[in-house]
């Protein structure tokens, strides 16, 4: 398949899943900004080549990038251009962590599409921003390799031995577990937190037999609101202290007193 879009070339293709995606159709998606002033969407379909484009009116030298930026569910494409603008694209695709590029190579050493094929992704459960409380915090993921369906048929003796390396991080320095699996499925884990208050990123890192490395990320604070805990736990007493005396004080104030004597009649 060719197809000649007219124009000079200068960075790497973007190699989505089709818009919108469909899990029966095979194939990819080209998005690539051209000299002329346009974004290309190309059909990678072979036999059913097709060309849509956007037309930007400026140039543009980086690779487009994809991610959720809106928050909607939904994959937007990123584009910036020679004019120091950057473009939004909202597309009606499904956000899901194996689709993102949020950079030119993913990670270390990938520079190929993760969806439905191998990489490895933090579930929902656990990939709400939240600050963690405790020593230990619990993490859902999941390892996916397509390859390992492709040797069910074979004798388990001629099929190879797939191993995951998975590591994750604060930062890319701090290492909270690190952890070899044989099985490309979803895994839960818990794991003690740093020993200090932080915001940063969790990097969770997959490395496979092969020194393929893959990678997913989230936002996570550990302790940073235990402040606002022990304000809590030393105002309360004495706001009860307080409130017990003032209700104390209230029930004398409205008991009758006793005479000290009687009068004789």
């Amino acid at each position: 398949l060719l197809i000649n879009l007219g124009h000079t070339i200068y960075d790497h293709s973007l190699l989505p899943k089709p818009f919108p995606t469909a899990k029966d159709r095979p194939g990819l998606h080209i998005v690539v900004p051209s000299h002329d002033g346009h974004l290309y969407v190309v059909d990678g379909k072979r036999g059913q080549p097709c060309t849509q484009k956007i037309d930007v009116g400026e140039i543009s030298y980086s690779m487009v990038l994809a991610d959720d930026l809106q928050g909607d569910g939904k994959m937007d494409l990123i584009m910036s251009t020679m004019n120091g603008n950057v473009y939004m694209f909202g597309t009606n695709t499904t956000y899901h962590p194996l689709k993102v590029w949020s950079s030119q190579n993913q990670g270390i050493n990938g520079f190929t599409a993760k969806e439905g094929m191998i990489g490895i992704h933090i579930l929902p459960q656990s990939r709400k921003h939240r600050d963690v409380v405790g020593d230990h915090f619990r993490i859902f993921f999941e390892i996916v390799d397509t390859r390992a369906s492709m040797y069910r048929s074979r004798d388990p003796r001629q099929r190879p031995r797939h191993k995951y390396t998975v590591k994750v991080t604060i930062g890319k320095n701090l290492v909270l577990m690190q952890k070899t699996y044989n099985m490309p499925t979803k895994h839960i884990e818990w794991i003690q937190t740093p020993r200090h208050r932080v915001a940063s990123t969790l990097y969770i890192t997959m490395t496979n037999e092969h020194g393929q490395v893959f990678e997913d990320t989230m936002p996570i604070s550990f302790n940073m609101e235990f402040h606002e805990t022990m304000k809590w736990v030393l105002v309360l007493p004495f706001f009860a202290l307080a409130a017990a005396l003032a209700l104390n004080r209230a029930t004398h104030e409205r008991r009758p007193m006793s005479p000290l004597y009687e009068l004789p009649h």
